[in-house]
């Protein structure tokens, strides 16, 4: 089991405030930007955030000054799953906004794009039955034809309208917390086979967004089901300057 207060070099009871110090001066200088095409360095960056981003959540922290006090040794988070966890509370917020804006004043990246990058490359990251991908949707040419995807929500009169008629609940209205979709978020979905699913791997789609036709190659995650979703950011409608979020919903037939 990784020792995440040796790893920071702060002691076991170390106050918060003591351990977002240690990693600021950690960060700074195993920054990837700092270090290019430096593999150890990156390994370094990637190891003090784990341990700052365990360490400051109260709960993470909990869990493994028990099973390090232990002969347990039980605390089995991965790396990924730390990340995960952290993108889909409110926490990533919490923990790196301060220094987001430090850092950005002397031209490093420390954004939720950057940890993104840094932690799970190209991969999509599941959120809660939706599968984000990042930005880079490269398109080749050769292969299949691309799958034609069928719109099933184009923003007229803005997502109460929608949810009314789909008798879908929104969040505090009825009590079942549902995310809402913003008014530039686009919702088609697309016909995969069964094998499709099950092995996963990279289709192209077609669809018109903001009246062109565009095609975009999408990866499928290997075993996903019926129903789950794919976010591709930055594709949906464009309004007041900003653009929206394209859903995909995977139909297997």
């Amino acid at each position: 089991m990784k020792d995440y207060y040796k790893i920071l070099g702060v002691s076991p009871d170390a106050t918060e405030q003591e351990i977002k110090s240690a990693y600021r001066r950690l960060a700074l200088k195993y920054h990837p930007d700092r270090n290019p095409n430096d593999p150890y360095a990156e390994e370094k960056f990637k190891e003090i955030s784990e341990a700052y981003a365990v360490l400051m959540d109260p709960i993470k922290r909990r869990q493994y000054d028990e099973s390090r006090l232990s002969k347990r040794r039980d605390f089995s988070y991965s790396q990924e799953q730390i990340f995960e966890d952290l993108f889909r509370s409110n926490n990533f917020l919490r923990l790196f906004n301060e220094l987001f804006n430090e850092f950005q004043r002397i031209g490093l990246n420390f954004d939720q794009r950057f940890f993104h990058r840094v932690f799970f490359g190209k991969r999509g990251v599941f959120f809660g039955g939706i599968f984000v991908w990042g930005w880079d949707m490269p398109f080749n040419s050769k292969g299949k034809s691309p799958k034609r995807a069928e719109p099933i929500h184009i923003p007229q009169s803005g997502p109460l309208d929608f949810f009314k008629k789909i008798g879908k609940k929104i969040k505090g209205l009825l009590g079942e917390k549902k995310a809402l979709p913003k008014p530039v978020d686009l919702i088609y979905r697309i016909r995969i086979s069964k094998q499709e699913a099950q092995k996963g791997g990279w289709i192209k789609v077609s669809l018109d967004l903001n009246g062109k036709k565009e095609t975009l190659r999408i990866r499928i995650p290997a075993g996903i089901k019926n129903g789950s979703r794919l976010r591709i950011k930055g594709k949906g409608m464009e309004r007041a300057g900003k653009r929206g979020d394209l859903y995909l919903r995977i139909e297997i037939s």
